[in-house]
């Protein structure tokens, strides 16, 4: 099993036409998709994670007729979480019924981030390349960039995900030497000598290895 990862960019920031008309204008930021699904009628379920004021949010959500069902759920401070059913015939309803026809799943969380919507599909190599043209013609009015390929593993953290082979080797090896221990406890040098290379190799790899994991802790970057 592989996993591929897309960046969409889709005009305006809205891959759901539901979400402009209930979003625009309100103080409400999407963060993540917590879970998508499509069900046996073909509506679509979402759920998000989400930041802002939720009153004039609920109004709307009441207001639009292509809504079936909502929820907002979770508040904590101005965090929420928004559950949303709605009817199919959207974009958004026609990718998840390829993802259905073609075996593959949409593994969240996704983020949205300055760059565009972070989606994961993960499926047999063979099964993507085929639901590809027609993945890319519900996507062509967006800009969409394949940014990673690799071996899926379902315990795999999305983190551990987002670094290579031996980026993960190398972070392994800093937190066995205490290199982020408080107080420090080792060096460059140190988690050079256990994976056998340079200093400058191995702050190399540290460093691009943390400009990958820390954006993704920080809200909406």
């Amino acid at each position: 099993m592989r996993y591929y990862r897309y960046v969409l960019k889709p005009p305006g920031g809205y891959f759901h036409p539901l979400e402009e008309e209930i979003l625009k204008g309100l103080d409400v930021e999407r963060e993540t998709v917590l879970h998508v699904s499509l069900l046996s009628n073909r509506d679509g379920v979402v759920v998000y994670g989400c930041e802002g004021e939720t009153d004039e949010l609920a109004e709307r959500l009441d207001e639009n007729t292509e809504i079936v069902e909502s929820e907002i759920f979770s508040v904590d401070g101005d965090g929420f979480n928004l559950y949303v059913r709605f009817k199919p015939g959207s974009p958004a309803t026609d990718l998840l019924e390829i993802a259905d026809e073609n075996g593959l799943i949409v593994d969240t969380p996704f983020d949205f981030t300055d760059n565009g919507i972070e989606m994961t599909v993960v499926g047999k190599n063979e099964r993507v390349q085929e639901s590809l043209p027609e993945f890319m013609r519900l996507t062509e009015n967006a800009e969409t960039v394949l940014s990673q390929v690799g071996r899926y593993v379902p315990e795999e953290s999305e983190f551990e995900r987002t670094l290579t082979d031996r980026q993960r080797e190398v972070i392994r090896a800093a937190v066995e030497v205490g290199y982020y221990d408080n107080p420090r406890r080792a060096t460059h040098e140190d988690v050079a000598e256990l994976l056998d290379c340079t200093a400058s190799t191995a702050g190399e790899h540290l460093r691009k290895a943390e400009a990958k994991i820390m954006p993704r802790t920080v809200t909406n970057k």
